[in-house]
C-alpha cells in the first residue's frame, strides 16, 4: 500500500497509472486510490505520511474502511 501527499489527488492517481512519478507505482500499476485523509497544511499532511509509512501493510490494511470506487 503506497502513502503519499498531494494537493490534487485525482491527478496523482493518473500520474501514477501513466508511468510517472514514484518508482514503487510504476511497477504496480493499475493504482488505486483506496484512502484519503485531508489536512490544512502540508507539514501536518508529512506528520501523518511519516506515521502511517511506519505502520505494517497489516496496520494499514486494517485501518482502511474498503469501500468500491465508482
Amino acid at each position: 500500500l503506497y502513502v503519499g501527499i498531494t494537493k490534487d489527488i485525482s491527478e496523482r492517481e493518473n500520474r501514477h497509472n501513466a508511468g510517472v512519478g514514484s518508482i514503487y507505482t510504476r511497477t504496480r500499476r493499475p493504482v488505486t486510490i483506496v484512502y484519503t485523509e485531508y489536512f490544512s497544511t502540508r507539514g501536518e499532511a508529512a506528520k501523518r505520511e511519516k506515521q502511517l509509512k511506519g505502520w505494517t501493510r497489516a496496520k494499514r490494511t486494517s485501518y482502511i474502511v474498503w469501500t468500491p470506487k465508482p
